[in-house]
């Protein structure tokens, strides 16, 4: 029996910092590609890179066209929880309990979530 797939997803903050990151690769400003799509500001280019919106299939066509790469290398897909929760050391804690342990915490926290979760630690 085929193994069963599951249905792709965008991740659309991730594909905006991707955007961002090729076009920063590229040396191009937001007023480049602004000019490049004719638009008349670049609200558009900076909803992409903030995650609000995706561009239109032509758009994203025409953005990978201008920076060299293939469509399939701007969108970021969502991985699936199993593979995000194997991958991140703090996935299962539930941090607002504190039902961890100082090493963990330090070990995979942000430093401010750190901080103010173990604050009676450092005085």
């Amino acid at each position: 029996m085929a193994e069963k797939k599951s249905f792709p997803v965008i991740d659309v903050p991730a594909t905006g910092r991707n955007i961002a990151r090729l076009r920063k690769e590229k040396e191009l400003s937001v007023r480049e590609m602004q000019a490049y799509y004719g638009f008349e500001s670049p609200q558009a280019i900076y909803q992409w890179q903030y995650g609000r919106n995706l561009p239109s299939v032509d758009n994203l066509y025409a953005l990978s066209q201008l920076l060299d790469v293939s469509m399939n290398e701007i969108i970021v897909p969502v991985r699936e929880k199993k593979e995000q929760q194997e991958k991140s050391c703090c996935s299962r804690l539930y941090i607002g309990s504190l039902n961890i342990t100082f090493n963990d915490a330090a070990k995979c926290l942000p430093y401010t979530v750190f901080v103010n979760l173990f604050k009676e630690e450092f005085r």
